[in-house]
């Protein structure tokens, strides 16, 4: 199908009605949509990082994330 459909920004291509009749480089337009829609709504980055193995980077990155928003 051409890039004139009624594609929704709301939902993934898997869960669209007409996902079936779009090719793959529509589909591929439509997630990187989606994707630039939900980075555009982060406010702060925060960047962890060490050149150490094992000093707990995964940890601090999960606990930032799951922080409770204000």
């Amino acid at each position: 199908m051409s890039q004139e459909t009624d594609c929704s920004t709301e939902t993934s291509c898997a869960a669209c009605d007409s996902a079936g009749t779009c090719d793959s480089a529509t589909q591929e337009l439509h997630m990187q949509s989606q994707l630039l829609q939900r980075v555009s709504l982060i406010k702060h980055r925060i960047v962890v990082m060490s050149g150490k193995g094992g000093v707990g980077k995964t940890t601090v990155a999960v606990n930032l994330a799951k922080r409770p928003r204000h």
